[in-house]
């Protein structure tokens, strides 16, 4: 005698669930599809809100930085080219770069990164240097680290990378004329700062890797709130002189290129995933 003889219910009931992809009933696979299109939303939101609050910040305003380096750009975000016709005496002509995405697949590693800028540090201390295209050089070179995944390479290498970048800063600084100090315990905060983006980007880079479609809410909640807190609380100016500042503010300006690069990818993503009629994962 067969099983499903005896048991007629429990047989309805298997073949009701082997009939469903995930097990479960069409009812709660429902559920589950709108609960994860509500999820994706709210993920949406806070990367917006992310990347309005990195807009929000003085210095960010007076400039329109590019990310036609990566494929996945928005078009309507084209490229920007580094600008030529900035006058040597013009007020911040050091902050007037803007920022270009390099390719996922062409980005310098930090050995290289590290052997550059030392190459750039030496080419400044020449008495008739190109301090402007030093400067252009200098803060690519930056974007170029910020871009590098850290997972990709030791400890080690990485800071070693971040030093010399720190070291050219203050060589430009220093090569300009028009130095500038800070407290000790400014300087401190300034780093602490610095370390603490460069850890709360990596889940930014993820999406930008293919390593992940969406970033987790509570990194871009802890994102958005340290913009909110200990950034304003550092009270940037809109043109530095003090190394550390300067390089500070270029990494919150590459910290807005890739953030807009990281929604134009989602969204794209979003948009391929509508089209196939189904929710992007």
């Amino acid at each position: 005698m067969k099983l499903t003889t005896i048991f007629p219910a429990s047989a309805i009931l298997c073949a009701f669930v082997a009939s469903t992809p995930t097990g479960r009933s069409p009812a709660t696979t429902q559920l589950n599809v709108e609960s994860q299109a509500r999820s994706r939303e709210n993920t949406n939101a806070l990367l917006d809100g992310t990347v309005a609050r990195l807009q929000e910040l003085d210095f960010l305003q007076e400039e329109e930085c590019g990310c036609g380096g990566s494929p996945d750009c928005d078009p309507a975000d084209p490229p920007a080219n580094i600008p030529t016709d900035i006058p040597a005496a013009a007020s911040c002509s050091f902050e007037n770069v803007r920022f270009v995405l390099p390719s996922m697949r062409t980005v310098k590693c930090p050995i290289t990164i590290a052997f550059e800028v030392g190459k750039l540090s030496c080419s400044m201390a020449e008495k008739d240097a190109d301090l402007l295209k030093c400067n252009m050089d200098l803060k690519q070179l930056l974007l170029d680290r910020m871009v590098w995944l850290d997972s990709l390479s030791d400890p080690e290498t990485l800071a070693g990378a971040d030093r010399y970048l720190k070291l050219a800063y203050g060589e430009l600084v220093r090569a300009s004329g028009d130095t500038s100090r800070v407290s000790h315990q400014r300087k401190l905060a300034l780093d602490a700062v610095f370390h603490k983006l460069m850890d709360l980007r990596l889940p930014l880079l993820e999406i930008l890797y293919g390593k992940a479609l969406y970033p987790k809410a509570d990194d871009l909640v802890a994102f958005k709130s340290f913009l909110s807190t200990e950034v304003v609380a550092l009270n940037l100016p809109a043109c530095s002189q003090v190394p550390e500042e300067k390089m500070l503010i270029d990494l919150l300006r590459a910290l807005r290129v890739i953030s807009r690069c990281v929604v134009a990818v989602i969204r794209k993503e979003r948009k391929g995933a509508r089209g196939g009629g189904q929710i992007g994962t």
